[in-house]
Order: C-alpha cells, then sequence, then structure tokens
C-alpha cells in the first residue's frame, strides 16, 4: 500500500515538473516587437499616399511588401509563434485587401484610407499587445 501511494506521488510529481517546463508559447523577443512597430508605421504611412494615384507609389508599395514580409518570415521562424502567425496571415491579407483596391481604383477617398488605417493599425496592435505581453524572464543579454 505504501508503495503504491509513493508511486503515485513519484508520478504526480514527475508529471507536474514536465508541465511547468511546457512552453505554449514564444519568449518575447525584441526584434520582433521592433519589426511590428516599425511595420505598423510603414504601413499607415502608405495607406496616407493612397489619395494618390496608385501607379506613382509602386516603388514603395514594392518596397513596403518586402519589409512586411521580412517582419513575417521572422516571426514565421520562431518556435511556438502559432498564435501571432495566425493573427499575421489575417494582417496580411487584410493589408493586401487595401492595396488591391488602391490599385483597382487608381486613388482612395479620404473616408476609406481612415477605414483601412483603423483596421490595419488594430491588427498590428493586436501583434505588439501579444508580443509586449510574452514571458520577458528568459531574455538573455546577447
Amino acid at each position: 500500500m505504501k508503495n503504491t501511494v509513493y508511486l503515485k506521488y513519484v508520478i504526480f510529481v514527475s508529471i507536474m515538473i514536465g508541465c511547468i517546463g511546457c512552453q505554449t508559447i514564444a519568449n518575447y523577443d525584441q526584434t520582433s516587437y521592433q519589426n511590428l512597430t516599425n511595420t505598423k508605421v510603414d504601413a499607415l504611412a502608405l495607406l496616407d499616399k493612397a489619395n494618390g494615384s496608385y501607379s506613382d507609389h509602386t516603388k514603395d508599395i514594392t518596397a513596403f511588401n518586402v519589409e512586411l514580409d521580412k517582419a513575417y518570415e521572422y516571426d514565421k521562424g520562431r518556435p511556438l509563434n502559432t498564435i501571432t502567425l495566425e493573427i499575421w496571415d489575417k494582417q496580411k491579407a487584410n493589408i493586401q485587401g487595401c492595396l488591391d483596391d488602391w490599385k483597382s481604383k487608381g486613388t482612395l477617398n479620404t473616408t476609406t484610407i481612415t477605414d483601412y488605417k483603423n483596421q490595419v493599425g488594430a491588427g498590428f496592435d493586436k501583434m505588439i499587445h501579444l508580443e509586449s505581453g510574452k514571458n520577458k524572464a528568459s531574455q538573455t543579454s546577447s
């Protein structure tokens, strides 16, 4: 009887120690945070230009898309980052929708630009908030 209780205790403690070591979300990453805040600023600045001709801003759009892809790929390469990537996927689709609308219409009116900026800003804010709330205790200095 004592052996059974002791064995159950050892198994319970082992499981608890194992669960404490289980991590389900990536740790905070300063580079990711910086990428998100920079890309948000760049996205909103690009949308401010949407009252002008799309064709006049193709270089800006191309450069922005490269920076957007870099930030996404950085987060994609991080382990345990599924939640952030789910938001990223929605955000990228949303941004692409804005750019497609701008391209098809040539220019966008102020109301549409404001609506798009609010949507894009909110998407980035979700990711920024998620990143800033991640565990910072495991960070090591380089």
